[in-house]
């Protein structure tokens, strides 16, 4: 408590420059959700349980828990999460935003705090993949206080939209990984069902059960995670309720 920062995050500062409003900082996960094997997404000391806007007795996933909850609730047209991995994919899929972790080194991590030099990086999280495109734009591009920006120049696009195309996924084929569900049928009807919906081949694309190797029980022991690993598959009992 009391410490503020000298000077904005060199993201913070093209943010400004770019003519954006800087409305706050948002919570995300305590220890960036590493805090142990129990540990429960958007959960914080200070803070306690981010909640899900679509479902105030859901947690609204992590570590970027706070970001994706504004965005969802309409109380930013935008904002910028920080990933190690899964921590701006996670909470954009919980609260059904667009999340995007970019290849490290796109955009400056002067002035965050990361957890892996080699992974961490902040990514837009927005309503629309247009907007994520714009936000990027912002946020891309080299910075002498990191180094690792330096070849960003030669990568980085000035305007991310250009490559929007709404016909991107005709011819697409989709698979559906339905050897990960069975946890919540609810939840599996709600997947399913644009597959079978009418507008199922609406964009040209097909969808079907990726094949996999092997009788149903080593397909599911692959969904474990060996040790070593870090599973990036929610646990229910524990994001099921929270009080």
């Amino acid at each position: 408590a009391g410490n503020v920062a000298a000077r904005d995050a060199a993201l913070v500062r093209k943010l400004r420059a770019a003519g954006c409003v800087i409305l706050g900082k948002a919570k995300m996960s305590e220890w960036g959700n590493a805090r142990g094997k129990a540990s429960i997404g958007g959960w914080s000391g200070r803070g306690r349980l981010t909640r899900n806007p679509y479902a105030l007795d859901r947690s609204a996933g992590g570590s970027s828990a706070g970001t994706a909850a504004a965005v969802s609730a309409n109380l930013a047209a935008g904002a910028v999460g920080t990933e190690t991995m899964g921590s701006i994919a996670s909470p954009a899929a919980l609260c059904g935003i667009v999340g995007l972790k970019p290849t490290v080194g796109l955009v400056s991590r002067a002035g965050l705090i990361p957890v892996s030099y080699t992974q961490d990086t902040a990514g837009p999280m927005t309503r629309s993949v247009r907007d994520a495109a714009l936000l990027f734009s912002v946020l891309a591009g080299p910075d002498p206080s990191d180094p690792l920006t330096a070849a960003a120049g030669a990568h980085a696009e000035t305007d991310y939209t250009k490559s929007l195309d709404s016909d991107a996924l005709r011819g697409a084929r989709i698979g559906v990984a339905r050897n990960l569900f069975g946890i919540s049928l609810h939840a599996d009807r709600v997947v399913d069902r644009p597959r079978r919906g009418p507008g199922a081949r609406g964009h040209g694309c097909s969808r079907g059960d990726p094949r996999r190797p092997g009788n149903s029980r080593a397909r599911r022991e692959s969904t474990r995670p060996s040790r070593g690993t870090v599973s990036m598959r929610s646990s229910p009992p524990r994001n099921r309720r929270h009080g």
